[in-house]
């Protein structure tokens, strides 16, 4: 994760939001990076959900499933539930 953080904050945001939207190649990297981002937090949240013997149900929110077990603030993983989709 740390080093999709860091090509974002190399390679992208330095160019600022108008210049990523009008340039395909920043734009379609910048989506990249995110989703890969997305994906590495929810395999994360899998390995997390298998280790405490949790069935991980496709159409649920691993966010959501982790802020009833206590292990995420009920308020962050209402606000990135969202951003994700559901896995």
């Amino acid at each position: 994760m740390e080093d999709y953080l860091k090509e974002l904050e190399e390679q992208i945001i330095p160019h600022g939001p108008e210049r990523v939207l009008k340039d395909p190649t920043l734009l379609h990297t910048a989506e990249r990076l995110v989703q890969l981002l997305a994906d590495t937090m929810i395999d994360i949240n899998v390995h997390i959900l298998i280790s405490r013997d949790k069935s991980y149900d496709k159409t649920q929110s691993t966010f959501l499933m982790l802020a009833e077990l206590g292990v995420l603030p009920e308020e962050f993983a209402q606000k990135i539930s969202p951003v994700v989709g559901l896995e």
